[in-house]
Order: C-alpha cells, then structure tokens, then sequence
C-alpha cells in the first residue's frame, strides 16, 4: 500500500486498529489479521469512501470495485489496484536447499536464516507465549493493563524484550 503523507485513509486506519486494541477482551491470544492488519485497513478503507464515493451507497461491490480511481473525504483519491497483477505464489518454497556442507533446509527457512528475518506467525506465537507467561490473568485485556500501569500495580513493556516470566 502507498499513500500520499497524512493521508485521510490511513489516519482512519491508525484510528481503528488503536479502537480495535483497546477493545480486545484478552491480549492472550489477538486476531492480529482483524485487530491490526488487512481488516482493519479494509473498514478504514470502507469509512474513507463510503461518504463520498458512489452517490453515498455502502454497497460493497462500488466500494471495493479496482482498477478505478475513487475519491474519499477531504476530497481525497485512492486507487486500489487488482493484486492479479501484484501478489504471486511462492514457488518452490517448501523445496530443501543447501544452507552448508552438512544441512539441508526449505527454501523458506534458508531465506530467514540468510536475512535475520522471520515469518510473523512464527513471531507472534513467540510473542504470546511470553506474554501469557508473564502478564498476570486480571491484566489481560489492553485497558485493565493499561489502568494497572497508571496505578503503579504493574511495570509498563516498552518492547517484547523487556518481558520477564516469572519463577514459578
């Protein structure tokens, strides 16, 4: 996704995935694809067009029709371009490769082994487990830690690092 700066569009993304935070019931497991990823934008994407575009109709199939330019609030334009012409398969991916002498791995695990970087699902579910393991159960949703925080019951994370579990 591309956008011009201070976009509308995407200040109404930021907006509902903030919204969409603060009203997760348990951070123990999130929705990340509803919560903050292609969901989020996509209802975003629907509030920035829907006033404006297609005589005010919420129908879906004007809204998110492609390849047609479509102007939002602030009289601003957006784009959304087919992904026929964009997303392709990962060819080969599960294919193993030679990483040295002595071990063979998927193409996948070579590529995040070479880069230093990792599939988010995989960093997520690591994400969770420490997370369940070091926040209490009465802190689990975004506004109960949050107000712990404020009254000084709980440290506040500034990143997933900082996370300690508990001896038990």
């Amino acid at each position: 996704m591309a956008l011009e700066s201070h976009h509308p569009m995407m200040h109404l993304a930021m907006t509902q995935i903030v919204s969409n935070i603060m009203d997760m019931k348990s951070m123990r497991r999130p929705r990340i694809v509803e919560v903050t990823g292609p969901v989020a934008v996509k209802v975003a994407y629907h509030n920035f067009l829907a006033p404006t575009c297609c005589n005010e109709s919420t129908a879906l199939e004007l809204v998110f029709a492609n390849d047609i330019v479509m102007t939002g609030i602030l009289g601003k334009q957006l784009i959304k371009i087919s992904p026929d012409n964009f997303l392709f398969p990962k060819y080969q991916y599960d294919e193993l490769v030679p990483y040295n002498a002595t071990l063979n791995v998927t193409r996948q695990e070579r590529i995040e082994m070479d880069s230093g970087t990792r599939h988010w699902e995989k960093i997520s579910y690591k994400g969770s487990n420490l997370l369940r393991q070091a926040i209490p159960r009465r802190y689990n949703s975004c506004q109960r830690y949050l107000a712990a925080v404020d009254k000084g019951e709980f440290k506040e994370i500034d990143s997933i690092e900082q996370l300690v579990v508990p001896k038990v």
